[in-house]
């Protein structure tokens, strides 16, 4: 199969994170290390509850807000969502998405990209990772017909998101039925307001600003991991597909918090950005007063998610 290097590199933004979001923004702010970093994550935090979707209403006073765990690349058998979700969705004034899919400029991801995707002077990737990690990606790239050459220059962050970009295509999943594109087509048809909480280039902005140590890192997991990754998407969207919270956290939250070396990629692409998130939603619902948003899955379960910093600011929440 050949796949088209710069066609790749323009999908990343959707392809990036399945269930987390891509990357954060380029107001991010830095809030602190979270405590849970270093340490195994307990099922049992306070506000942790029972339900059958990643589904919450988080109410305070006239303030009600739907927050809803999203896929952002998925299949057809997804649908139709349930009707809990859906009838809520009918009785919100704004659709709240991490970025609005249909209004993306993919000129801006490109110029960003040009400027910003490849190595300083003549290094190589193979200057960074094991000679291990190298072999196993000249083997990947010849699978789908990429000269070696072609993706050398780049830095890591750009290969990780490209390899996960790629290994959508030997699933049937799009982000055509992603859980976000979905509700931004409904919200368009039915004229709804539709807010951003963050921009397709502040996506990109925070990947290339992770250290080199956790680029590396982070690619040697991905290749290495490569041949495994549509098993690991499919369990993914069944764990999804069930609401199976425990699990959910297993996979996306607990490998963070317990590997001190991904504590960057945990406080970065999580915490930080949750905390931005929480403080444009508390601004949103002051002036819409019922709000549906519509953000990666992994940024409402655990202990740091968008879910319990809205509790500590006096919201209720229910789990449906």
């Amino acid at each position: 199969m050949n796949i088209n290097i710069r066609g790749a590199l323009i999908s990343i933004v959707f392809a990036a994170a399945l269930l987390s979001g891509c990357a954060g923004t380029g107001l991010r702010d830095s809030f602190g290390k979270s405590a849970h970093i270093g340490q195994k994550l307990s099922l049992d935090y306070p506000g942790r509850e029972a339900g059958s979707h990643f589904f919450w209403e988080l109410q305070r006073g006239d303030e009600r807000i739907y927050l809803l765990g999203s896929i952002h690349a998925g299949t057809r058998e997804l649908y139709p969502l349930d009707d809990d979700i859906m009838q809520s969705f009918a009785r919100s004034d704004t659709l709240v998405v991490e970025m609005n899919l249909i209004e993306t400029d993919m000129s801006h991801i490109q110029a960003y990209m040009d400027e910003n995707s490849m190595l300083p002077g003549d290094q190589r990737i193979s200057d960074f990772i094991s000679p291990e990690a190298d072999r196993e990606l000249r083997a990947i790239l010849k699978k789908y017909g990429i000269p070696y050459s072609s993706v050398e220059r780049f830095r890591p962050w750009v290969i990780s998101t490209t390899l996960g970009s790629m290994s959508a295509f030997e699933t049937s999943m799009s982000a055509g039925y992603g859980v976000d594109m979905y509700f931004t087509r409904e919200a368009y048809d039915m004229g709804m307001d539709i807010r951003e909480l963050e921009s397709a280039v502040g996506q990109l902005e925070i990947l290339n600003s992770l250290s080199m140590d956790a680029q590396v890192a982070d690619v040697e997991t991905v290749i290495m991991d490569f041949l495994h990754l549509d098993e690991q998407i499919n369990e993914l969207l069944a764990t999804w597909a069930t609401g199976n919270l425990p699990l959910m956290e297993e996979l996306i939250i607990q490998p963070f918090t317990e590997d001190p070396a991904a504590g960057e990629y945990y406080q970065n692409l999580f915490v930080d950005r949750n905390m931005n998130w929480r403080h444009a939603l508390l601004e949103m619902v002051a002036e819409k007063t019922q709000i549906f948003v519509v953000v990666g899955t992994g940024h409402l379960i655990g202990p740091d998610s968008v879910v319990q910093m809205l509790r500590k600011d006096g919201f209720s929440a229910r789990r449906y």
